[in-house]
């Protein structure tokens, strides 16, 4: 837990800046290790971690880098699309930098443009809070450097040299993108938005300010380095409000920001692309954490801090499976967090935030989430916060999901399920027809199990026996009512006793909640190894490739990490150890490698790995979101448990 120790709540003025040891401070002249998340891609996610200071849900400051340029745009507010329009990217300022050099200027990544691009770009790290990248053409280099100081503010340095030793003038640009009205205040270019005022400043002797940005002539003399910090604020309001800023020694605030990922603890074994991702990974959560604020009374994380941006129940499950190998108390708070703003009467909400919270729930999956986290952690103190709330939660579940009242439980609907477009919910959605749900089921069965762990680690033998009795007769109906004979398979069932035809990935959760006879088993531990619907390149799509409903749009056809994750588990209960492995070393070896191409993780993927997850469709969008929380810890999760295993990824 040292990382959180050191770092949660660290405010980044200029004072505690200054008060940094002088070795944290020395490595920034160090040369970093190779294992830092440096890879570009466009709609990365860069912010102001819950976990260095206090955020705002109500006033963000979050940006995303660009896919052709040195830079990053707001990403406040964005709507569920992945791929916004070229007029959608100017309307959220964007902000890159150029670079003129006798008279040709180059403002695109390498590979974006025929024409006024660099000839080349290397990163030193691009994370969720700190960016360090050079591009270089004509005799010249720039680097860029931009670090988040707090939640309002970001701090930046431009340098440029000469790399061939040749004198020249040239011509450094912040551009930013201006398509709404713009004011010059000194040094200082302000742009108003729709909600909010954006202050661009930049600190050089010589600058010419423009109303779309601000030139800095330099003259380079042999290959002497020159510097030039600025600062980039965001103020909701308008012009009215004054401008803030914050001065920080600039090297002091890169040491702070590098150093959770120069002190996080690798597994050992793996690869680099590997390390990077599992870092990346890191990275991201720190991105999608916010501070206690309104109902949520401690830290608590977010699929995404854009578009999601709020706290959502399976997710956060999911986050602390991950988040306990960085810190232990990051983890309790992410589910204490969630079972905080349960309603008195046991319901808990699938979306909550600071304000609000939704009228429908998730998959019960806290109780595991609690259990996994406490056996690191080790706090009964976590154990007994819990636990009532658990309990209650599985009551309510049972009490209020069970509209045929036969012991077996039904989703609202498919953003219930989590699920939301899944072929299964096809039916239900057109016509109200509800059906006794295999994954419900089962991981209503899961959590009875992890919470009659809890019971017996509280001391609460006699009510351990209870829940135990409960899961019992959860096991025993799956078993009766959900077993299609004729498929051979675990199915879905209409309340008026039909299966349900469609081969989905939650009919295998009968192995991840131990609730499938040894029989019954061997038919599904044989299908999850069949390349031609469910091994596949990346393993474990959301519907079988050989099912008529099969397709590339969020659940309908793509591989979610989750439920690869719960299916590795389910094969390794059931002894198909080989195959477990296999399964999971093709998952973090895809991912890795579609990290090193496209710089982040997805929320789904291509199980043919033909396409990219940015071109897969999601709902009637096309592109599926980036940054995605539960898919990278449970990369995580993949790393940890492989690298136990076998120690050689």
């Amino acid at each position: 837990m040292k990382i959180r120790k050191i770092f949660y709540g660290l405010m980044l003025g200029a004072t505690a800046l200054a008060c940094q040891p002088k070795a944290e401070t020395e490595k920034v002249a160090q040369a970093w290790p190779e294992t830092l998340p440096d890879v570009w891609g466009g709609k990365q996610l860069f912010t102001f971690s819950g976990l260095d200071g206090t955020t705002d849900y109500d006033q963000p400051f979050s940006c995303f880098t660009l896919a052709d340029r040195l830079g990053i745009r707001l990403a406040n507010f964005d709507p569920y699309l992945a791929n916004l329009s070229e007029e959608q990217i100017l309307a959220r300022r964007p902000l890159w930098v150029e670079l003129e050099v006798n008279g040709k200027r180059m403002s695109f990544l390498p590979g974006h443009s025929k024409t006024g691009a660099f000839e080349y770009q290397k990163n030193e790290i691009v994370s969720s809070s700190l960016i360090r990248s050079t591009v270089g053409g004509q005799g010249v280099e720039l680097r860029l450097e931009l670090a988040f100081a707090d939640q309002r503010h970001i701090a930046g340095r431009l340098a440029v040299r000469s790399t061939d030793g040749k004198a020249k003038n040239v011509t450094v640009t912040l551009r930013n993108a201006n398509m709404g009205s713009s004011r010059i205040d000194g040094k200082t270019l302000r742009i108003a938005g729709e909600k909010s005022v954006s202050n661009l400043r930049l600190d050089a002797e010589s600058v010419k300010m423009k109303s779309d940005g601000i030139d800095w002539p330099v003259s380079l003399d042999g290959e002497a380095m020159q510097t030039a910090p600025f600062s980039w604020s965001l103020h909701f309001g308008g012009y009215d409000n004054p401008v803030t800023s914050v001065s920080p020694e600039f090297d002091s605030l890169v040491a702070v920001r590098v150093a959770p990922y120069l002190n996080a603890e690798l597994p050992k074994g793996i690869s680099n692309k590997v390390a990077k991702t599992y870092l990346k990974a890191y990275s991201m959560m720190r991105g999608n954490t916010e501070t206690a604020q309104g109902m949520i009374p401690f830290t608590w994380t977010s699929p995404d801090r854009s578009p999601h941006r709020q706290m959502w129940l399976w997710d956060s499950g999911f986050h602390g499976m991950g988040l306990k190998f960085f810190d232990g108390d990051w983890a309790m708070d992410a589910l204490k967090s969630v079972l905080a703003c349960q309603r008195e009467d046991g319901f808990v909400s699938h979306a909550m935030n600071p304000k609000n919270k939704s009228n429908i729930t998730q998959p019960p999956v806290l109780a595991w989430a609690v259990w996994d986290v406490y056996e690191t952690t080790k706090s009964k103190e976590f154990l007994e916060y819990s636990y009532g709330p658990l309990k209650a939660y599985l009551r309510w579940m049972c009490d209020n999901r069970d509209e045929n009242k036969n012991g077996l439980l039904e989703w609202y609907d498919g953003n219930e399920s989590g699920m939301d477009n899944s072929p299964r919910f096809d039916e239900h959605h057109k016509s109200h027809k509800p059906f006794d749900a295999v994954d419900f089921n089962c991981f209503m069965a899961n959590d009875y199990l992890y919470l009659e762990k809890i019971a017996k680690a509280l001391g609460k033998s006699e009510e351990a026996s209870e829940i135990k009795a409960k899961r019992d007769g959860m096991v025993k109906l799956i078993n009766e009512k959900l077993w299609d004979e004729t498929q051979g398979f675990y199915m879905d069932r209409y309340l008026d006793g039909t299966f349900l035809k469609v081969k989905a990935i939650s009919n295998f959760l009968p192995l991840y909640a131990k609730v499938a006879t040894p029989e019954r088993a061997k038919p599904l531990v044989k299908a999850l190894g069949d390349s031609s619907t469910w091994f596949t390149a990346l393993p474990g799509p959301s519907v079988a490739l050989d099912d008529a409903t099969f397709g590339s749009n969020m659940w309908r056809g793509p591989v979610w990490i989750n439920y690869s994750y719960m299916n590795y588990l389910g094969l390794k209960n059931y002894g198909a150890d080989d195959l477990a492995k296999a399964w999971a070393t093709r998952t973090v070896e895809n991912m890795a490698d579609l990290y090193m191409e496209h710089g982040t993780i997805f929320e789904f993927y291509d199980p043919l790995m033909k396409t990219s997850p940015r071109q897969l469709p999601r709902k009637s969008a096309l592109g599926c979101l980036t940054e995605f929380g539960w898919s990278s810890m449970l990369y995580v999760r993949m790393v940890e448990d492989l690298a136990k295993e076998s120690g050689n990824i």
